[in-house]
């Protein structure tokens, strides 16, 4: 038989990290007022989009292309007057 887990209204304030713990292992929680069960959570279903979005990770793309070179101030004069067209 399974066995909901619970957690009280004020466990949730207290400590809603181990809740939320819970809920990312996909587990739905019975939260009780009083002793008594007045509302259940349930994990949020992931969405293609939830999936498809991924932060881009800038710093490992200009480790690609320059390696752990250091640009010196030169080197950054440099690349905003190409960017500005001035040289």
């Amino acid at each position: 038989m399974f066995h909901m887990k619970t957690a009280s209204v004020r466990e949730l304030r207290i400590d809603f990290a181990r809740v939320s713990k819970w809920l990312e292992d996909g587990e739905p929680v019975a939260i009780t007022k009083r002793g008594q069960a007045f509302a259940t959570l349930v994990p949020a279903k992931e969405t293609k989009a939830h999936k498809a979005f991924k932060v881009p990770d800038f710093a490992g793309q200009m480790r690609e292309m320059f390696g752990d070179r250091m640009l010196t101030a030169e080197d950054s004069a440099a690349i905003r007057d190409a960017m500005r067209g001035e040289r």
